[in-house]
């Protein structure tokens, strides 16, 4: 065999095994590499659309702060108190230190006219004609209003929100805000040194100042996207470059919001692995690539599982630790706010029979003290309400008894209502009995059952009385005995003695007077006590409160 045949013999050997492996090869790689292209993209664009929606829901969340922050200043101001210059000064100024994008704040009557205007004085935001456009009918319509960017003459730019509230008087409150507070938010969501993000109105306009390219109030270098109505993520020729771009419009607002990223930048690492398969294939290392592609893939879709069964693990924990935690909160917050609440409709009563005095009856004032305090009220009954709804949700498990001293549990609530029973000439006198153990009960009912049971006492006796409050402590019978009795004044009217047993308590405990409800009697049975009513020819009312005290096995503990 010659060396001329040799050498032919080996070329075509070894052309016939780079063919048989280098086709196959090919053809594999192409392959992953054209599902690894669409993985990729599919990456990319769903990673662009979460930022933009993020990006989107930021914008919005600012704007209805702004909004909120309005709608309340018209809530808790009067048409007359904006009125005043120096009171519309010291609103903008709060607004200004929540946000120091505020720039002005001025009231507008149903027709657009300017009321009164706090801020920049000899500035275009002073001189804007609120009457041209219909935008202020918007407003009177659907009571909430965000413009266009616009630019004073400083080249500032700025936009406004506007709120009206639905009453006779129809006025609207207007702010201006820096348009710098949006573009720093739209600017944080820019990716790679080729992206930008802004935001264009239904007109194409730019409301936001772009990273490259395009000047604000003016078209876009790109297409336009104003007339899209929904989320879409896309990939494009824009300009002279391959891109990724997400639009989704701002929701209740004529603006929509535009982000790009580079294809080629994005699409970087992949171009990598395509030349760095190119050097594999060159190679000829067929079973190290064939088997690390196998193992990729493999660790690939199982590191993909492992990471969805985590993720939902994590938040079904996560779920599971805030409504538990939730729970507790509603708990503690109800129990926290319920005697305050208390109090504060205690205090609320002890005013309006203030308003019986001739003096204050006699004030300019009167039906303005009337009004607010009767708005007291009727807030205290609904926070009342939504703690009890707290309290049922928390409350998954009787909750365990506490150790308490009853006689400081007792001085608590007395001193609490000596100021109400000072002002109508009540004396409360109050025996503490010595020695009396610590009992194992729920705080909290048992001094609900004190206020209610004295601060119904104070209000049956009016004018002029006493009370007198015992406890004491039964050995035989292991209870905690709690007296607390009235006395009215001489020229109340008398009537039979007569004892009212524990089955008529509850009836009693409603024709007394309207302020001592059946939680009362109820929070007692719960305490598992007793409570009893007597009341005397000489006009002397006595309840009789029965409390079991420690069992001796608690007694030894302690």
């Amino acid at each position: 065999m010659g060396t001329r045949y040799r050498m032919t013999l080996w070329v075509k050997t070894a052309t016939i095994m780079l063919a048989f492996a280098v086709i196959p090869l090919f053809a594999l790689g192409i392959t992953i590499y054209y599902y690894m292209d669409v993985a990729y993209q599919t990456i990319i664009t769903d990673t662009l659309q979460a930022s933009a929606l993020d990006t989107r829901n930021a914008v919005q969340s600012f704007l209805n702060e702004r909004i909120s922050q309005l709608v309340t200043i018209a809530e808790t101001h009067s048409l007359d108190q904006l009125k005043n210059q120096a009171n519309l000064d010291n609103v903008l100024s709060g607004l200004k230190k929540t946000s120091r994008f505020f720039s002005a704040i001025e009231i507008l009557d149903n027709l657009g006219n300017r009321i009164d205007y706090a801020g920049p004085r000899d500035d275009t935001l002073e001189a804007f004609n609120n009457a041209n456009g219909d935008w202020y009918r918007t407003v009177l319509s659907s009571g909430v209003h965000i413009s266009d960017v616009f630019t004073d003459r400083r080249n500032t730019p700025h936009f406004f929100v506007a709120v009206a509230l639905p009453d006779s008087s129809r006025w609207i409150l207007k702010a201006t805000v820096e348009a710098e507070a949006v573009d720093r938010i739209v600017r944080s969501a820019q990716a790679g040194k080729k992206g930008c993000a802004f935001i264009i109105n239904k007109s194409n306009l730019l409301q936001s100042s772009p990273q490259l390219g395009g000047r604000r109030l003016r078209h876009p270098d790109g297409p336009d996207f104003s007339l899209i109505t929904r989320t879409q993520v896309m990939k494009i020729n824009y300009g002279a470059e391959e891109s990724f771009v997400a639009v989704t419009h701002l929701q209740n607002l004529d603006w929509v919001l535009v982000m790009k990223e580079d294809y080629r930048e994005q699409m970087a690492p992949l171009l990598k692995a395509r030349y760095t398969q190119g050097l594999i294939v060159a190679g000829g290392v067929l079973l190290i690539l064939g088997g690390a592609i196998l193992i990729v893939r493999s660790v690939i879709r199982e590191s993909a599982r492992l990471t969805r069964r985590k993720i939902i693990h994590s938040e079904s924990v996560a779920q599971s630790g805030k409504m538990i935690a939730l729970g507790r909160m509603a708990a503690g917050i109800a129990h926290e706010i319920n005697n305050p609440l208390a109090i504060v409709g205690g205090m609320a009563g002890w005013m309006k029979d203030l308003l019986d005095e001739p003096d204050i009856r006699a004030s300019k004032f009167f039906e303005t003290y009337r009004d607010c305090i009767a708005k007291i009220e009727r807030e205290v009954r609904r926070c009342k309400t939504v703690t009890h709804r707290l309290l049922n949700f928390g409350r998954g498990i009787a909750p365990a008894g506490t150790t308490v001293d009853a006689n400081r549990l007792l001085a608590e609530v007395v001193s609490l209502l000596e100021s109400e029973a000072y002002f109508r000439d009540i004396s409360i006198h109050v025996n503490h009995g010595e020695g009396l153990p610590p009992i194992t009960t729920d705080p909290t009912k048992l001094q609900q059952v004190f206020f209610d049971i004295l601060d119904e006492s104070i209000d049956m006796l009016g004018k002029a009385g006493l009370i007198d409050v015992d406890t004491s402590y039964a050995v035989d019978s292991n209870e905690l005995l709690i007296t607390i009795s009235r006395t009215s004044s001489p020229s109340s009217p008398t009537k039979p003695e007569e004892s009212i047993d524990e089955q008529n308590a509850i009836a009693a405990l409603h024709t007394k007077s309207t302020k001592m409800i059946s939680a009362t009697y109820s929070s007692v049975r719960k305490l598992g006590g007793r409570i009893t009513v007597t009341e005397s020819a000489e006009g002397r009312t006595t309840f009789t409160i029965s409390v079991p005290g420690s069992t001796p096995s608690q007694s030894a503990l302690e």
